[in-house]
C-alpha cells in the first residue's frame, strides 16, 4: 500500500507509461507468430511434468542450474493452469509483464526519491516501456532474470536509505532482499561487498543478523535440493553458461585457442571469488557510499560476469539493464553519449539475435519461413558466427566498464579535493 501511495502523486504519468508498456507488448504478441525459445520450451516440459505429477529434477534438466525459486514458481503456474484451464504460456508471459512492471515503478521510485528527478515520463517510455530489448526478452525469450533485477533493485534502495539516513533496518532489508536474488540465481552474490561498507561501527549482533538475513534464502531454498535431489546441489553451486559464444572466451573460439578457452573457464571462478574477497575487504574500510556510487557500483559488478566470465546469456541483460537506466539518468553527459551509442549498438544486436537465432526463437523464420530465411538463420545460428555478431556488444561493455570505473575515480579524487 505505501508502494501505491508514494505513486498517486504521479498517476498520470505512470498512467501513460503502463498504457504504452501493455500496449506495446500486446501488439508484439499479436503480430509475432507463435515464437519459442528454447528456455521456454523447457519451462513448458517442466510444467507438464508437475502436471503428470513426476519431478522436474529427475524427470527433466531444464532447472538443474538454478536455485528452487523458480521451480517454486513454475509449479505455481502448474496448479494456476490446471484450475483455471489458462495456458501455462499465457500465465508465464503475464507473470513476466508484471514484473517487469513493477521494475519500471521501482527505478521510478529510485530516480524520484534519491535523485529527486521529477519529469521522466518520455524517458520511461523510450528507455523501459518501448525498449525492444525488454520487449524481446520478456514476451519471446521468456526467462525470469527480471524477477533477479527486482530483488536487485530493492537491494539497492535498502542500502541507498542506509547510508543516507544510517537505518540499520534498511541495511538489514538489503542483506535480505540480495540474499532472495540469491535465491533466485547464484549471480548476484557478486553484490556482498557493498554490504561491507559503512558497517565497521555497527554491533557485531546487528552484522551476524545482517548476514543471517542474506544467507538464511538460499541455505533453506538448497536445503530443498538436498533432499530433493542431491547431485543437483553441485550443478546449482558450479553454475555456468557454456563458453566460447561470446567474449573473451569466444575471440578464443575465433582464434581455435580450445585450450584456453578451457584455462579460462576453470580461473574465471577464482578471478570471481577473488574480485568478490578484495572488494569486500576494501569496502569495510569505506564509511560510507554516495547513492550514485551504490548505482555505477551495483551496475559494474552485474556487468563484469557477462562480460569478463566465460560464458554468455542475451537474458543476462536483465541483471542490469533497469539499472542502466537510472544510470542515464543521473550520469554526466559524456557517459549519456556512451550509453546512446551502447543502447543502438545492443538492440540491433538484440534484433538480430532473435530474429534468426533458432535457440531465441528466430521469428522472421516464422514470419517469411523460405528456404532462404531458414538457410541464413541456421547459418547465423553457428557458434564463431554469434561470436562475430556479438563482437561490437563485447567491445562496447568493455569500453563502458573502464569509463564508468574511471568516472567514479574522478568523482573521488574531486570529493577529496573539496573536503
Amino acid at each position: 500500500m505505501n508502494l501505491i501511495n508514494e505513486y498517486r502523486t504521479d498517476k498520470k504519468s505512470l498512467l501513460l507509461i503502463f498504457v504504452v508498456f501493455i500496449l506495446a507488448r500486446t501488439v508484439f504478441m499479436i503480430l509475432m507468430p507463435n515464437t519459442y525459445s528454447l528456455d521456454l520450451i523447457g519451462y513448458l516440459e517442466v510444467v507438464d511434468v508437475f502436471q503428470k505429477g513426476g519431478n522436474p529434477y529427475r524427470d527433466t534438466y531444464y532447472l538443474n542450474y538454478w536455485p528452487p525459486f523458480w521451480m517454486q514458481i513454475l509449479y505455481c503456474i502448474s496448479v494456476t493452469s490446471k484450475v483455471s484451464s489458462i495456458s501455462p504460456t499465457l500465465l508465464l508471459l503475464l507473470l513476466l509483464i508484471f514484473i517487469e512492471w513493477i521494475n519500471i515503478l521501482l527505478c521510478f521510485k529510485i530516480l524520484k526519491r534519491f535523485f529527486n528527478k521529477q519529469k521522466f515520463t518520455t524517458f520511461f517510455i523510450f528507455t523501459m516501456a518501448l525498449n525492444p530489448i525488454s520487449i524481446l526478452l520478456t514476451c519471446q525469450h521468456c526467462n525470469f532474470d527480471f524477477i533477479l533485477s527486482f530483488w536487485v533493485l530493492l537491494f539497492c534502495i535498502g542500502l541507498m536509505d542506509f547510508h543516507l539516513n544510517h537505518s540499520i533496518v534498511s541495511w538489514l532489508m538489503a542483506c535480505f532482499f540480495l540474499g532472495m536474488g540469491i535465491l533466485t540465481k547464484t549471480i548476484p552474490i557478486i553484490l556482498m561487498p557493498l554490504l561491507f561498507a559503512g558497517i565497521r561501527n555497527n554491533n557485531i549482533a546487528t552484522k551476524l543478523f545482517g548476514f543471517l538475513l542474506l544467507f538464511s534464502p538460499v541455505i533453506i531454498g538448497m536445503s530443498i535440493l538436498i533432499a530433493l535431489e542431491p547431485h543437483v546441489v553441485k550443478d546449482t553451486l558450479t553454475y555456468r553458461s557454456f563458453p566460447g559464444w561470446y567474449g573473451i572466451t569466444g575471440i578464443f573460439n575465433l582464434m581455435d585457442e580450445i585450450h584456453l578457452i578451457n584455462l579460462y573457464q576453470k580461473a574465471s571462478p577464482v578471478i570471481i571469488i577473488s574480485l568478490v574477497g578484495y572488494t569486500s575487504w576494501r569496502s569495510y574500510n569505506i564509511n560510507k557510499l554516495t547513492i550514485s556510487q551504490i548505482i555505477i557500483f551495483s551496475f559494474l559488478f552485474l556487468l563484469f560476469i557477462p562480460t569478463f566470465g566465460p560464458g554468455y546469456g542475451p537474458q543476462y541483460i536483465s541483471w542490469y539493464l533497469p539499472l542502466a537506466v537510472i544510470l542515464y539518468a543521473i550520469s554526466t553527459e559524456n557517459i549519456k553519449k556512451i550509453l546512446k551509442i551502447g543502447y543502438f549498438i545492443i538492440a540491433l544486436d538484440y534484433l538480430i539475435e532473435y530474429a534468426f537465432f533458432i535457440t531465441h526463437g528466430a521469428f522472421i523464420t516464422k514470419m517469411i519461413p523460405t528456404e532462404q530465411i531458414l538457410s541464413l538463420s541456421s547459418f547465423l545460428t553457428t557458434q564463431k558466427i554469434q561470436v562475430l555478431i556479438r563482437l561490437p556488444m563485447f567491445l562496447f561493455y568493455i569500453f563502458l566498464f573502464f569509463s564508468l570505473l574511471k568516472s567514479v575515480k574522478i568523482s573521488e579524487t574531486s570529493q577529496k579535493f573539496s573536503s
